[in-house]
């Protein structure tokens, strides 16, 4: 597959795959087959499965496979003639019946023969197949070419979908090139004209063949957005932890344990070149906690004494011109239980990192930040064809804008070197900046926002990244980045989210700016256009930590623009003012922005390739979320998403993250007063505070609030994705309103509902299902079944009653068509009115508008039947055996929940 890239700067090359005919192909005629030379080349060993983990899951399904369906299509006997079945149809057959256009491609393109005699197959050419098959299909109309599309997508699916087994000397290989291949067009489809594959994408194999690689569930499950179609086959073969492999055999799929600490035994790493006999640098506590009740933010100065020994002192973030975050996880070995100290060694090679900074680093950092996005600009000017005379003024003002902002740069330099403090490294980092002691340490989590925003760098260290190469590429450090212990943890995204304009991340012996590794010639329009924002927001940002902004006024959230323009806001200098009339000289390109994102990503006269498609991905993705949490309308939802897909030590620090992410000035006082709070008040303390609320809050399985008024709102942050669609709420009253469609009933017998058995297949289930586990709300020619999902915590639940009499409501999270399934909540009714239903909430549920009435249904109310019917008939099913209710409304009005 020579046409598969190889991400990983250790990935092994991709092995061969066998050519069983030289014949061209004929969909009417199977080859002849081509014997191997030697029997046992191209069978599969445990050297192979370790290397490449897809071939293991391929084989899996030939020798077990899925279901019978897998291979119903065609069961063929297991031998050679099976495996030319499968190259000549699925392989050849595919390039010919999709890509050519115009003339059969001969195999030949598509064969070669190694030295040692053996013929395989040869991707180099299929780029270029391709390209000329995307660039034909955009000279035809339009209906012919959805046509041609759709065809295609049917022909892949069931490349995706067919399996064949039991042959371990040539099948394994084949139908491994068939899937490869078949998810290469895929990519092109989506690439040329964003038409995506459907079902039978098969997420699923993407996580068993990262699993297989080492790497964990719940990490491989939050980075599936990058792993379609190919990005899985290649990311499978990249070492998930090299030199320190992980067990994650206990690892669920929302939360990895591998990463998780145990305080009782936790101990405090060395670095690899020490022989842990450096001791402990302890700082003392005390005097962390003077520092933090004087609401300051402490730092730790670095610096040799003459004795050639590490010196530290504690100071305030006031007190230093600059200081450098650190974001890390407990699990790297460089967190500690039980005082603020590190190992002398670690704290001496952070020093090492860190002493030329100011100097080497500092000033082509900064001065690329405020001149990158006015390049960007210019070049998308001339692009736009924008007005020449506001293209020479344009140029013109960089030429002005540069020297004065590399004179505001040596000036802060010429300050550092005058105090001394450029000799000094300044490190903020939890384990030895938040002291044990409970009052100062409560007060210290609620500073994190003004420490990571207020940083000129925060560094992550994460030990996958750190083991990379220096030559690692963008692609494989974000990848990497994606399914890392550091990603996957709660305080982290916190930590990222405040440093979105300084993070960097250590990789190999070298720190990356990971928005940079991005060339912005290759991004799509929606992802220049975004470019474009985060950079001058970044020139802004840096302008702030060059003036002392931030040391003034502590965290302003993540986009700063507006508070230039606003009459309370920052106030202006000469070199801002410029920067500020450049951009307005560039407005013209924000005309032309809509057209940029309208711009498919791949044009059809631009060549494919596979690597593009992964890197498309990867900007689309990263800029996507960057872009998304600037937005406060969306903030809550995507903050307690994020968080809901990652895993903390202590499930209380959930909430207290959550509300410290939230972009908004408001949230800083409710922080500050529910982080004094025991943790089973602080959720509600939170919620009263609110005026935008989640609906989705309402049809959550996790526990729920049990104060009157509030019994609609979880009593804490679960994992539990939520949906974007908010509602406003009066402070003065608790209740949730909402408007959706539901059911109303009043019980003619007495409601008994059991939580829905967790841990058991279906068929498990249907075949002990009882009444308690469903009710069936039916007029005899509708019906809606009603079950009570397990909740997300996993505790058991009491079975839910309600009297006979009593008036009850089904709230539905959407409108139901027949068969759908929908989450839905179950009140409790107490009044009702033209517009209103006002109603104490009960338990979550999930409801499913059936297809059809099966024979077992009731199409009478056994209630209801005649003396002679019931005798006719014999005994019958009674309503309270089939926990069956008849007597019911569908509404869709404004539902008032307490």
């Amino acid at each position: 597959m020579d046409h598969f890239p190889i991400i990983s700067s250790s990935q092994k090359p991709w092995p061969d795959f066998p050519a069983l005919t030289l014949e061209d192909y004929d969909s009417a005629q199977q080859p002849y087959i081509v014997q191997p030379k030697d029997n046992t080349r191209y069978r599969l060993t445990e050297k192979d499965f370790e290397d490449f983990p897809f071939f293991w899951l391929e084989d899996q399904r030939f020798h077990k496979g899925l279901d019978d369906t897998d291979w119903r299509y065609n069961f063929i006997d297991p031998n050679l003639e099976a495996a030319i079945f499968v190259q000549n149809k699925y392989y050849f057959g595919a390039i010919n019946e999709l890509l050519a256009f115009d003339k059969p491609i001969p195999t030949s393109e598509f064969v070669i023969q190694r030295d040692d005699g053996e013929w395989v197959l040869c991707t180099t050419k299929l780029n270029d197949y391709i390209s000329k098959w995307a660039g034909h299909l955009n000279t035809l109309a339009e209906e012919e070419r959805s046509q041609r599309l759709d065809r295609a997508k049917e022909f892949l699916k069931h490349m995706a979908k067919a399996r064949w087994h039991k042959d371990r000397h040539h099948l394994l290989r084949v139908s491994a090139s068939v899937q490869i291949l078949a998810r290469t067009i895929e990519s092109a489809m989506i690439w040329y004209f964003e038409k995506y594959p459907d079902s039978s994408e098969r997420i699923s194999d993407h996580i068993n063949c990262l699993q297989i690689g080492g790497w964990c569930e719940s990490t491989v499950r939050k980075a599936g957005h990058y792993f379609v179609p190919t990005t899985a086959y290649a990311a499978s073969a990249i070492d998930s932890h090299p030199g320190r492999h992980q067990n994650h055999t206990n690892c669920s799929g929302g939360v990895c344990e591998a990463s998780t600490i145990d305080e009782s035994t936790y101990q405090t790493k060395h670095t690899p070149e020490c022989d842990g006999t450096c001791g402990d640098v302890e700082i003392d506590s005390q005097s962390l906690h003077d520092v933090i009740m004087q609401g300051k933010i402490p730092i730790i100065s670095l610096s040799m004494g003459t004795d050639g020994k590490l010196n530290t002192e504690v100071t305030h973030s006031g007190d230093v011109p600059h200081y450098i975050a650190i974001s890390h996880v407990w699990s790297g070995g460089l967190g500690n239980p039980h005082k603020n100290a590190l190992p002398y060694c670690e704290l001496l090679k952070f020093f090492r990192m860190l002493e030329e900074w100011p100097l080497k680093l500092a000033k082509p950092d900064w001065m690329n930040s405020f001149l990158t996005p006015m390049d960007r600009i210019q070049k998308r000017m001339v692009f736009d064809e924008v007005d020449p005379l506001l293209q020479q003024q344009a140029k013109e003002m960089r030429e002005v804008i540069e020297p004065m902002a590399e004179e505001y740069v040596n000036n802060w330099l010429d300050t550092l070197k005058t105090s001394g403090q450029y000799q000094k490294v300044n490190l903020w980092m939890d384990t030895i900046c938040i002291p044990l002691i409970p009052e100062s340490r409560k007060i210290a989590i609620t500073q994190i926002n003004d420490v990571y925003s207020g940083s000129f760098y925060t560094i992550a260290l994460d030990a996958g990244l750190e083991s990379l190469p220096d030559t690692a590429s963008g692609t494989e450090i974000f990848l990497r980045l994606e399914v890392s212990a550091w990603k996957g943890r709660c305080w982290t995204f916190l930590e990222r989210e405040r440093s979105t304009y300084n993070l960097r991340l250590k990789v190999g012996n070298r720190l990356v700016d990971i928005a940079e590794t991005f060339n912005f010639d290759e991004l799509d329009g929606v992802s220049q256009t975004s470019a474009l924002a985060l950079g001058k927001i970044r020139c802004f940002n840096n302008w702030c930590k060059l003036n002392g902004v931030f040391k003034e006024k502590g965290f302003l959230g993540l986009d700063i623009r507006n508070l230039f323009k606003s009459p309370s806001g920052i106030e202006s200098d000469k070199l801002l003012d410029l920067i500020h009339h450049f951009y307005d000289v560039g407005g013209p390109t924000n005309e032309s922005m809509a057209k940029w994102q309208a711009t498919s990503y791949g044009q059809y006269g631009e060549s494919f390739c596979l690597l593009k498609c992964i890197k498309h991905r990867i900007a689309d993705r990263f800029f996507g979320l960057t872009m998304v949490f600037l937005d406060k309308g969306t903030s809550m939802k995507n903050t307690w998403n994020e968080l809901a897909a990652r895993s903390t030590a202590r499930a209380s620090d959930r909430l207290i993250i959550f509300v410290s992410s939230l972009d908004s000035a408001d949230n800083v006082g409710v922080l500050r007063e529910i982080v004094q709070l025991k943790k089973e008040y602080r959720m509600e303390a939170w919620i009263r505070k609110q005026s935008i609320i989640p609906v989705d809050f309402l049809f959550m399985r996790s526990p729920h609030l049990r104060t009157p008024g509030l019994r609609w709102a979880p009593n804490d942050v679960y994992p539990e994705n939520l949906s974007g669609e908010v509602t406003s709420r009066s402070l003065d009253d608790l209740q949730l309103r909402i408007t959706r469609p539901g059911i109303l009933l009043t019980l003619d017998i007495e409601l008994n509902l059991d939580s829905y058995p967790s841990g058991k297949s279906n068929a498990e289930i249907d075949r002990k299902l009882s009444e308690r586990h469903t009710m069936a709300i039916t007029d005899g020619e509708i019906k809606y079944s009603v079950t009570r999902p397990s909740d997300t915590a996993q505790l058991s639940k009491p079975t839910f009653t309600l009297a006979k009499g009593d008036r009850v409501g089904i709230i539905f999270r959407y409108a139901l068509n027949p068969n759908d399934i929908s989450a839905a909540a179950i009140v409790r009714v107490h009044a009702e009115s033209a517009d209103e239903i006002h109603a104490t909430y009960c338990v979550p549920a999930k409801v499913k508008l059936e297809g059809e009435l099966s024979p077992q249904d009731p199409t009478v109310n056994p209630t209801k039947r005649s003396k002679l019917d019931r005798y006719l008939m014999g005994k019958s099913s009674t309503n309270e055996e089939m926990n069956c209710h008849w007597n019911f409304e569908l509404v869709k009005k404004k539902w008032v929940v307490g």
